[in-house]
């Protein structure tokens, strides 16, 4: 069960580990650090929702408004990272490559804006009093957040199991899994339902990032190589997608002719 004493200590845990991201891409601005930066971000920004608004808009208010500016601003730099991990990767074109010099050009322009909000950030250092956090408030908002979350995902469910191309719903169905992930993960419950939501995500992550990869390549022009590689992204995709719903039906055999029953009972019995 949830006390404000330990909620606390795990908000703590989540602005120093944004202060150390920060540190780390201010440094390099990787790879590795921008998806560990972006991370630490939206889970303070998902953990905080468990405080009531007027605290959290009094004392977070200005930290969490430029996070979530730091956040979109990584976004492009992130998406440019997963493209040209699939291009030199799985389709082993070199840094000569002028489509990898036109997206390495294109990070590099991005990357002063986000520097910039990180050093504001950076200077931003919001302190939260136990004095001031109601542990029965804080639990009903916890259980109305995770309520909320978990019809979020019922509802998300079935329209995905309806086909591979329902590309928002998928997102928004990865969204609401990782957000009740760090929810689970700041109040130490339900572990079993933890690690079915982070297997979740992996399927819903990969997808995701062959479709980031799909629309930005469709609009390039003037390559003769890009509609083949299209093509074979579009293929490894949707057999991810294959996988990932011969997972979900496994568990889930009413998946196929009740879809809705099914998702009800994934969400209640996830780590079952």
């Amino acid at each position: 069960m949830i006390t404000k004493a330990t909620y606390q200590k795990e908000l703590q845990n989540d602005l120093k580990r944004v202060d150390s991201r920060l540190r780390s891409f201010l440094e390099q601005q990787s790879v590795d650090n921008v998806h560990d930066l972006r991370t630490a971000l939206r889970r303070i920004e998902t953990r905080s929702q468990i405080l009531r608004k007027r605290l959290r808009k009094k004392e977070l208010g200005d930290y969490l408004s430029l996070s979530k500016r730091l956040f979109k601003s990584t976004t492009k730099i992130r998406d440019l990272d997963i493209i040209k991990d699939q291009l030199s990767q799985q389709h082993h074109l070199s840094n000569d490559d002028s489509l990898i010099k036109e997206i390495n050009a294109k990070r590099k322009k991005l990357v002063p804006k986000s520097k910039k909000l990180s050093r504001k950030l950076e200077g931003t250092k919001p302190e939260i009093s136990s004095d001031d956090i109601k542990e029965t408030k804080l639990r009903k908002k916890l259980q109305k957040l995770v309520s909320k979350l978990d019809r979020n995902i019922t509802s998300f469910l079935p329209l995905v199991l309806k086909g591979p191309d329902r590309l928002e719903d998928l997102h928004s169905l990865r969204m609401n899994c990782k957000k009740l992930r760090y929810i689970l993960e700041a109040t130490h419950s339900d572990p079993k339902r933890i690690r079915t939501l982070v297997s979740w995500q992996n399927y819903l992550g990969k997808i995701h990032d062959y479709d980031v990869a799909v629309q930005y390549l469709s609009e390039v022009k003037g390559n003769p190589a890009i509609g083949t590689i299209v093509t074979e992204i579009k293929k490894s995709r949707n057999m991810q997608y294959a996988e990932y719903v011969s997972l979900f039906r496994k568990r889930e055999p009413e998946a196929q002719s009740q879809p809705v029953v099914a998702a009800q009972k994934s969400v209640s019995l996830t780590g079952a």
